[in-house]
């Protein structure tokens, strides 16, 4: 959380990358506009494509307070 304070005190945004709905709760918790989704498992390196689609459900409904989700890591084209 310093280094979200710092960055916020300098004006830049900050997101925080999760990869489980454990993580993502505690995010959503502390409040960060921003999450980004790693596809990527970092113990294996496979791609799970659809760990966004599936965390976005945990997500709070549409409105204030509702973080942007990101999702990143291994789409490579419009199908993915």
């Amino acid at each position: 959380l310093r280094l979200r304070a710092l960055a916020e005190g300098l004006h830049m945004g900050v997101l925080a990358e999760v990869h489980t709905a454990g993580e993502l709760q505690r995010v959503l918790a502390l409040g960060f506009p921003v999450v980004g989704v790693n596809h990527r498992c970092l113990h294996s390196f496979r791609l799970a494509l659809g760990r966004s689609a599936a965390l976005a459900r945990h997500l709070p409904p549409p409105g204030p307070g509702r973080p942007i989700l990101i999702a990143e890591s291994g789409i490579t084209d419009a199908l993915d």
